[in-house]
């Protein structure tokens, strides 16, 4: 066995500039543009490499434009990378993460409970997906908080003035709820929000009520989601029942995609949720980059030029998918889950590594 290469942290090869305001290096898997994986482990000041020959589930840094069919890059999460990598901002983004991969979970168990349910006619698989859909609203909660988690970690860093004098927020909370409940006067007044923080929460506000309504009528009103119904085509919800009767107005379910008893598809409902949680990290990271400029003359200095951070999961083809499945609610249980793992099974070849 060969001796273990070592380097320093300005030989990262993709950091470009070494911050010295408190924020920590990222340490993560880096692609490189021929395609070859590095791992680096900090060790006594220093750099450890490792070689994988590919991964499964990480985030990872490249300067490859094109990425294979089980990645992305979240604006949110680059930001964090490039600007604000200190370690609990860090920390949270990677919860941020998994809450965005727990949106696509949900979306890939809602095609293995149909599979089920069309293989096993006698199954009734109802108590299965109405759980599912519990837990994607309580995700969808967990998520907003982490996010407010994540702009408080930020916001405690800035260095806010008032008539060329320091001010004092007064204590957030990390609650987007409680946030929503202020008054634009009083985020601006006792929080000193910028007003691109306050316009973010308020495009926001929308669909975060109406998902929490329904949340809250389940978990503390004792209203049941039992009433679904299986087609060969996929799990579905009365838009009679009140539970939904609000949602219509956000574009779910396009009228052509209601079926005969104004019967809708639950994977509508499943993407929307996924829809909302991608543009609610993409929105963040634009608010706080303007908070930067008109708080602090700009945001830092980026310390990965030409790099990006990425997210390499099998759960990410759903993420990919949200389009396709936007246009048809109604798809074959089969269809989705055979052509993911024949694509998951291909990027997973030792000898077919893509980035």
């Amino acid at each position: 066995m060969g001796e273990i290469q070592t380097i320093t942290a300005d030989r990262l090869p993709y950091l470009t500039f070494v911050p010295q305001d408190g924020r920590s290096i990222p340490v993560m898997a880096y692609l490189d543009p021929s395609h070859n994986w590095s791992l680096f482990v900090q060790r006594d000041g220093s750099f450890m490499i490792y070689h994988p020959i590919g991964a499964m589930s990480t985030t990872f840094i490249t300067s490859n434009l094109v990425l294979s069919p089980i990645d992305c890059c979240l604006p949110l999460s680059d930001f964090v990378f490039q600007y604000t990598s200190f370690d609990d901002t860090l920390q949270t983004i990677k919860a941020i993460e998994d809450d965005f991969l727990n949106s696509l979970a949900s979306i890939h168990k809602y095609f293995v409970l149909l599979s089920y349910a069309n293989r096993h006619r006698s199954a009734h698989p109802y108590t299965l997906v109405s759980t599912e859909l519990e837990f994607a609203f309580g995700n969808h909660r967990s998520f907003y908080d982490l996010l407010i988690k994540l702009f408080t970690s930020l916001y405690k860093k800035l260095k806010l003035q008032k008539d060329g004098k320091p001010i004092s927020p007064a204590s957030l909370t990390e609650s987007f709820d409680r946030i929503l409940g202020k008054t634009d006067e009083y985020l601006a007044e006792s929080y000193h929000f910028a007003p691109s923080i306050i316009s973010y929460l308020r495009k926001r506000e929308s669909v975060f009520k109406a998902l929490r309504q329904v949340r809250n009528n389940v978990n503390h009103k004792g209203h049941s989601l039992d009433r679904i119904y299986a087609t060969e085509e996929g799990f579905a919800l009365s838009l009679d029942d009140r539970e939904w009767s609000q949602l219509r107005t956000f574009g779910i379910w396009p009228e052509k995609s209601v079926k005969n008893n104004r019967i809708a598809s639950i994977l509508g409902l499943l993407v929307f949720i996924a829809d909302d949680i991608e543009a609610a990290m993409a929105g963040l990271a634009d608010a706080i980059k303007e908070l930067f400029v008109t708080t602090c003359g700009g945001v830092p200095q980026r310390i990965s030029e030409g790099h990006r951070m990425c997210l390499r999961d099998d759960l990410v083809s759903h993420f990919i998918r949200l389009p396709e499945y936007r246009q048809n609610l109604w798809i074959s249980s089969n269809d989705p889950l055979e052509s993911l793992h024949k694509e998951w099974e291909a990027v997973h070849q030792p000898t077919n590594i893509q980035g």
